[in-house]
């Protein structure tokens, strides 16, 4: 987890550890606008990660 960890963090600004469905992840930001969203999907996925999106509600 920490190469991993790292790794996001030179993709990421400030990633931190949360939980999802039971799994440890990491969170990458919460964004205002879709278009944010789908740049910094295609980062991570461009460099291995898989990313999910879980809207606020």
């Amino acid at each position: 987890m920490r190469l991993q960890e790292a790794a996001c963090g030179f993709w990421c600004p400030m990633p931190f550890r949360s939980s999802y469905q039971g799994k440890t992840v990491m969170q990458v930001g919460a964004y205002r606008q879709q278009v944010e969203v789908d740049e910094m999907i295609q980062r991570l996925s461009s460099n291995g990660f898989a990313p999910v999106v879980e809207p606020l509600q």
